[in-house]
């Protein structure tokens, strides 16, 4: 997953991989050699979360020169 990889940069990194669901790229990003974090927020696995108390809660635990990169799946219908 380049976008997973160009996204984290060099290890070794602490990451967290906030909405984590299956852990997909949780895998990925420790197969980079990182130290991952993984959360899942709901049991649901769907991801919603209340936006300004999410924002604080990130702007609190992110350490100085840290950094916040989104990234999500979609599904392309055109591939089978």
């Amino acid at each position: 997953m380049e976008a997973a990889r160009w996204l984290t940069g060099d290890p070794p990194l602490r990451v967290v991989d906030l909405g984590a669901g299956t852990g997909k790229l949780t895998r990925t990003v420790a197969a980079f050699g990182h130290d991952v974090v993984a959360v899942e927020p709901l049991a649901e696995m769907l991801h919603w979360f209340d936006q300004e108390a999410a924002l604080a809660e990130i702007a609190r635990v992110l350490r100085p020169r840290g950094a916040v990169g989104l990234l999500w799946n979609t599904r392309d219908d055109d591939e089978p």
